[in-house]
């Protein structure tokens, strides 16, 4: 995909910096669903919100947004009741990833206001496109 291609490489800890609103970015980290997932469609497509992380075990991170699909760079429906073990996702290759394992994606990024956070606000990223990091 060529979108990835005019992606601006960010550190995941300055990914909601306000001058990144509304720019193509690239960051890494791992994908954890350990809280569960927010799946919605009201972006105009279906998608589920990981977040991010420096670490697999830390809990929190950057909301990324996954688009529920088939093929690369999507991931299947989650279904209830079954953990994160059993979420597919895919990269950019149309390959499964190994969720414990890093991952850099690339996509839109949007800024929020939220009054009830510290820093006054957040952000997430519509991911576009995924690639699988193979260190732990």
């Amino acid at each position: 995909m060529l979108a990835a291609c005019n992606a601006e490489k960010v550190a995941l800890e300055r990914t909601c910096d306000r001058k990144n609103d509304g720019k193509r970015i690239e960051t890494e980290g791992f994908l954890n669903a350990s809280r569960g997932l927010l799946c919605s469609d009201t972006s105009g497509r279906n998608e589920c919100g990981f977040r991010l992380s420096a670490h697999k075990t830390v809990d929190e991170g950057v909301y990324s947004e996954i688009e529920v699909g088939f093929g690369p760079n999507t991931m299947d429906k989650p279904l209830k009741g079954l953990g994160e073990k059993y979420l597919i996702v895919r990269d950019d290759s149309n390959n499964v990833l190994d969720l414990e394992k890093s991952v850099v994606v690339s996509g839109r990024l949007r800024s929020f206001d939220d009054p009830t956070s510290p820093e006054g606000g957040g952000c997430f990223i519509q991911v576009d496109r995924i690639e699988q990091r193979f260190k732990s």
